[in-house]
């Protein structure tokens, strides 16, 4: 069964931070260490909780027995955990992930008021272009077809690899749709596209995944539950 993962607000207590510090790798902490703001070691040490927490529930498998790595174009897997396949997304204080047996794909953004025309013109295909410029919430549009797009990505594993131009979306029957014109087919996968206040977020999975939304409070709960890898 798919299961998505939402945590709204990724802030964690210097306390806190320090303390769930001691639930990941050596590696991991070498590259939190490495970002510059705050607020991205929150984001990165979130996502890695997230991920070891889901895994930890759904698997049975300890935390200090979890390996993690990456595949050719820098799609995150857990080697010691091939039951699950996920994709986790962050943007602003939102982190977000997805697990299934079978592939999946998330995207999370951030609502902004930049003018984002120079993104569509080298990213979106002729008709989403032509569909951009005739709609009237462009704002809500542009967020919509981006993390679909983003979230489709990542659901193939290919990375920046394929052009963003390369596949179109659209509505059928109310439902979203990906036409894919390198494989010259359409995707055959639950999709879905929503608002949540100041974000966007797409999941796409083989079947409608059931959403959970964490509080801080949810996470460090389970985190707590798991083995210490390192004092």
């Amino acid at each position: 069964m798919s299961r998505a993962v939402i945590l709204k607000d990724c802030t964690f207590t210097e306390e806190e931070y320090s303390t769930c510090l001691n639930y990941i790798s050596s590696e991991r902490r070498n590259i939190l260490g490495r970002f510059h703001q705050y607020k991205e070691q929150c984001r990165g040490l979130a996502s890695s909780l997230l991920a070891r927490c889901i895994i930890n529930e759904s698997l049975g498998i300890d935390n200090k027995d979890m390996v993690f790595e990456k595949t050719e174009h820098g799609k995150p897997f857990c080697s010691s955990a091939q039951k699950i396949n996920y994709n986790l997304s962050h943007s602003g204080n939102c982190v977000a992930g997805i697990f299934d047996d079978k592939q999946v794909g998330i995207d999370v953004e951030i609502i902004n008021d930049k003018d984002n025309d120079d993104i569509v013109k080298r990213f979106f295909s002729p008709k989403e272009i032509d569909g951009f410029k005739t709609c009237e919430d462009r704002r809500r549009k542009f967020y919509a077809l981006w993390t679909i797009k983003e979230a489709y990505i990542k659901y193939l594993g290919l990375g920046m690899s394929k052009g963003f131009d390369t596949f179109n979306t659209y509505l059928e029957n109310g439902n979203i749709r990906i036409r894919d014109y390198e494989l010259k087919k359409d995707l055959d996968a639950y999709i879905e596209c929503m608002n949540l206040q100041e974000y966007y977020l797409t999941v796409i999975s083989e079947t409608k995944p059931e959403f959970e939304i964490w509080t801080m409070e949810d996470l460090m709960s389970r985190v707590r539950k798991l083995t210490v890898i390192q004092p």
